[in-house]
């Protein structure tokens, strides 16, 4: 990996995550969520929420919107259910569900399978409006290597990829005022010289190209461009 100035950055390593756990859910949250409020642990720009929640068999969550944003919902293990006003949408893996919310809108996940647990991310972003007809995407992880697009607009960008060891990539932001934040959901990478490992993320400034280098094998990015 070639050397380059360090840009204004912070690392928000996983174990410091919020817990917020029932006898049917549990949610480790990136950023301020609900009682969980840490100064450290601001929105970070258009980025309202990084959630990594696991839901019980034949269980569902029922969520609020607290403002108006855009909902990502990426299943990890197991299919989902989520309904927002219209009927429960099935999200499997290797597929992600994006809708628009008002302050204030109920929508809710429910685990269909009779004994095994699901575990998947819900992130929010700045409402953009784009998503009032929601969308179901599907990516495909028998491609390694490459950054796959799961919603682009004015205001933030999200990619996701799976890479082989010792593969390196970059990403070049369409404007060097935005914000890079990175995630990681399986695996390590070496990310602009800082080592992320599983569930951590990187949040980098001012930057005008991103290196980075799958440290393990079938290592797994979110890779988020935001205003």
């Amino acid at each position: 990996m070639s050397k380059f100035l360090q840009q204004p950055s912070q690392i928000y390593k996983a174990p410091f995550r919020g817990h917020i756990e029932n006898n049917i859910h549990r949610c480790l949250a990136t950023f301020n969520y609900l009682e969980y409020q840490e100064d450290s642990r601001k929105p970070y720009r258009n980025i309202q929420l990084i959630n990594d929640e696991t839901l019980a068999a034949q269980q569902k969550v029922v969520y609020t919107a607290q403002q108006n944003q855009d909902v990502l919902i990426i299943p990890l293990v197991g299919a989902l259910d989520c309904k927002t006003t219209a009927e429960p949408v099935l999200v499997n893996t290797e597929q992600c569900f994006l809708f628009s919310a008002n302050a204030g809108m109920p929508f809710e996940i429910q685990n269909p399978y009779e004994k095994e647990l699901i575990n998947f991310i819900q992130i929010r972003f700045d409402n953009t409006g784009l998503y009032r007809e929601p969308l179901l995407k599907t990516f495909d992880f028998t491609v390694k290597n490459h950054l796959f697009p799961l919603a682009v607009t004015d205001n933030y960008a999200v990619f996701t990829g799976i890479f082989a060891g010792r593969e390196e990539g970059t990403y070049t932001p369409k404007n060097t005022q935005n914000g890079i934040f990175a995630y990681v959901i399986h695996g390590a990478f070496e990310f602009q010289n800082r080592l992320i490992e599983s569930r951590d993320g990187l949040a980098i400034s001012e930057a005008e190209t991103i290196e980075f280098e799958a440290l393990s094998e079938n290592a797994i990015l979110l890779l988020f461009e935001t205003k």
